[in-house]
Parts: structure tokens; sequence; C-alpha cells
């Protein structure tokens, strides 16, 4: 109870070997593949060593790795030195970062597809949703997916609420609630991202609406 009281998880934070990260990805195992888990898990990387890499090569990296997480913040070091500012107070589970970083959070554009079974997907329509159907898709997602689901985080348009749901969830590990007014004359909308292996997005979409 102290530990608890006196800490809070404020986000996950990986380190990247940018000489090998790309071998380490694609490197085929016959269970999980530990590499991949923990830079879709993460909300900050650390891309070292980038003194021993060209420019192209960075290049692919980032791509890469955006491949597997859409979402997590870039920070290139050399020797692992970064400024603590950068890495402390990142609000990766908070609820109010997710409205504070609205359009970045969603940024929909940064998203790959890839012949990996790992894949960010984002969602993202206009309209309200049902609470009782929100519930239920949600639901489903967190039985039917739950150990495949590394990240969840989403805004919602609940049909009868004024304000904003925002949730996000680890695995099956899921948290949300209202949070601001929905603006006058803003369009109410809907929208998701997921990083997980085997998602289909159309699949994920349809149940969604």
């Amino acid at each position: 109870d102290n530990v608890a009281n006196t800490f809070r998880i404020d986000g996950i934070v990986t380190v990247v070997d940018c000489k090998w990260i790309i071998e380490r990805l694609d490197e085929e195992k016959k269970g999980e593949n530990e590499a991949v888990e923990q830079v879709a898990f993460a909300d900050v990387l650390l891309l070292n060593k980038t003194d021993l890499v060209d420019k192209k090569r960075l290049e692919e990296v980032k791509s890469k790795i955006r491949s597997f997480n859409s979402q997590a913040k870039l920070i290139e070091t050399k020797y692992s030195r970064v400024d603590l500012r950068e890495i402390i107070n990142i609000g990766g589970f908070s609820l109010d970062r997710v409205m504070a970083n609205d359009e970045e959070f969603f940024n929909f554009d940064q998203e790959h597809e890839h012949d990996s079974s790992v894949s960010s997907v984002g969602i993202s329509f206009e309209g309200e949703l049902n609470g009782r159907r929100f519930e239920a898709f949600i639901t489903k997602m967190m039985r039917d997916k739950g150990v495949d689901l590394y990240r969840s985080k989403g805004v919602v348009a609940i049909l009868g609420m004024h304000k904003k749901f925002v949730f996000q969830a680890v695995h099956m590990l899921f948290g949300g609630e209202p949070t601001e007014d929905w603006k006058p004359g803003e369009k109410r909308t809907c929208r998701f991202v997921f990083i997980g292996k085997n998602l289909n997005k159309e699949e994920i979409e349809r149940e969604a609406k």
C-alpha cells in the first residue's frame, strides 16, 4: 500500500540498439519475440547507438519500429544519454494525456501494414455509439484478443453522454471515464487505436460500429 500511495506507473521507456534492432524484430522464434513485444508496449523508444549507423539505416529502423508501434515517441541517443524531462512525467497511462494530445494521439497517417503478425490499427468514424453496444464491443475485444492485444486507447462519443469517454487498456486491464464536454458544434466522433497481434482492421471496424 505504501508503494502504491507513493509511486505511479508513468509510462514504458524502451532502449533500442539501432545497429541490430531490425534483425531482432525479424527473428523468428517458437514462442513470443520479446523484441517485438517490448517495442509494441513502449510509450517512448530511445534509439541508441545512432553513431554506429548511417542515416539510411536509421530511417529504416524508424520505419520498422513504426510498423509495430505508430504511437510511441522516438528519441535518438548516443550512449543512452537523454534529457530526463523527455522520459519523466510522460503520462503514458494518463487519460488526461489522451485529451491533451488529441490530434497526435490519433495520427492514423502513421499507421503501417507489414507482414508481421503485430500491427498498429487505427479506426475513426463520425457518430455516437450506444453505451451498451460499446461495452459489448470492448468486452469482446478484451475476451477474444486480450492476450494478443498489447495496448488499446480511444475517445468515444456515447449516445446521450455530454462528455467524451476516454479509455486505455493493457491486455485485459481496462480503465476509462468521461472527461471533458463536447464543444458546441463539434462533430462527435469515435476514435480507437489498437496495437497487438493478428488484428483485422476491417473486422474490428465492423464490430465497433
